[in-house]
């Protein structure tokens, strides 16, 4: 009697998450958007787009399993949220409570947001728990991320690059360079990176020297 009991209670409090991932597309008119400030956690990726318009798109994969009490059916599902105010659009996570768990808990969510911008868009990057990916160069880029941050396929239109990592390195086209790096050249794009924890990885494909 007792052994049945305790698997009632086990299949009772037992909640494994195996789903189908989330997607979720937002599209914002970006003809009156000069600036685009991103603060969005998981991997993020920045990419221009081929249209005028500022695409979201999150994809939201669930996995793990929750042995005990918890909030997790009552947990409000991850959205990114986009506010406009003048010039600048503000795209950032929509708030929700953390999940909490009174026994053992595996559950983990892996969230990517793409973000693609028309290529004449300044774009102001802030991340606390974020793993970047810039894949084009803006007329103007600044970025503060606590994690690794990666530009990659650079070429062509750059004016200056200039790199700090408090805690990591700079790596350019796969060779660390200590963790300052800054560079000139003659095209007109100005970016600023800098991270906290993580590394910053250049990978360029045209740079005079």
């Amino acid at each position: 009697m007792n052994r049945i009991l305790f698997s009632l209670i086990f299949l009772v409090f037992c909640m494994v998450v195996i789903a189908q991932p989330e997607r979720d597309v937002q599209t914002i008119p970006g003809s009156s958007v000069d600036t685009v400030y991103i603060n969005l956690p998981g991997k993020v990726v920045i990419e221009s787009g081929i249209s005028r318009d500022i695409l979201i798109s999150t994809e939201v994969k669930k996995s793990g399993t929750v042995i005990g009490f918890s909030n997790l059916s009552d947990l409000k599902p991850y959205k990114t949220e986009a506010m406009k105010k003048g010039g600048i659009l503000m795209v950032k996570a929509k708030s929700r409570e953390e999940l909490w768990a009174v026994g053992i808990s595996t559950y983990s969510e892996e969230i990517t947001n793409i973000v693609q911008i028309p290529e004449d868009k300044t774009v102001i990057v802030k991340g606390e728990k974020a793993e970047l990916w810039i894949k084009d160069v803006f007329p103007d880029l600044s970025v503060e991320n606590k994690g690794d941050i990666t530009l990659n396929s650079l070429k062509g239109d750059i004016r200056s690059i200039s790199c700090y990592v408090k805690n990591g390195s700079v790596v350019v086209n796969g060779k660390e360079n200590g963790n300052r790096f800054t560079k000139t050249d003659n095209g007109n794009a100005i970016i600023n990176l800098y991270s906290q924890k993580g590394d910053i990885y250049l990978n360029f494909e045209k740079f005079s020297r």
